[in-house]
């Protein structure tokens, strides 16, 4: 089995370096900011390129996740700083671990040849932790969103003032 260092909050710069360019015919991304959905379907192509030992496409698939990632935390990053006490802190944290957690995997791909099944399988655990980890940190970005109202334009205010309303 590989071992992955435990992730820290506000890593190494190496781990927020650019993903790799997407493949050829996969849909331009330049103007399109990642949603909570995108995120998780990419890491869901992911894990299945980790069941199958597809080395090639685990790498895609993580190093798209990871320029996705950055980009959407920097794009929530306005409405995020409006949240109020230590919440914040607490989606800047947990974004920082999920970037640590992609980033660490990425590195433990490199120049492996996945010829191992202990390294399938701790490739396929550490998807699935990735996995889990965004869909926890999308509950949390959600349910704080809702919980604050003021936060104008965004479905999860809309939502709750609509069932305020009613």
């Amino acid at each position: 089995m590989i071992p992955l260092p435990a992730p820290q909050p506000g890593g190494p710069a190496a781990r927020r370096a650019p993903a790799e360019p997407p493949d050829e015919g996969a849909p331009a991304r330049a103007d399109h900011t990642a949603t909570h959905a995108d995120l998780l379907e990419t890491a869901r192509r992911a894990v299945r390129a980790a069941v199958t030992a597809d080395h090639g496409a685990l790498r895609r698939e993580l190093a798209r996740l990871h320029g996705d990632l950055v980009g959407h935390i920097a794009a929530e990053h306005e409405v995020m700083a409006e949240l109020p006490g230590a919440a914040p802190a607490l989606v800047r944290d947990g974004a920082d671990r999920l970037v640590a957690l992609v980033a660490d995997l990425l590195a433990a791909l490199e120049g492996d040849s996945g010829d191992e099944d202990g390294d399938r399988t701790s490739y396929i655990a550490a998807m699935v932790e990735i996995d889990r980890t965004i869909l926890r940190q999308t509950r949390l970005e959600s349910a704080l969103l809702a919980r604050r109202s003021l936060v104008r334009g965004h479905p999860a205010g809309r939502a709750r003032a609509r069932r305020q309303a009613r």
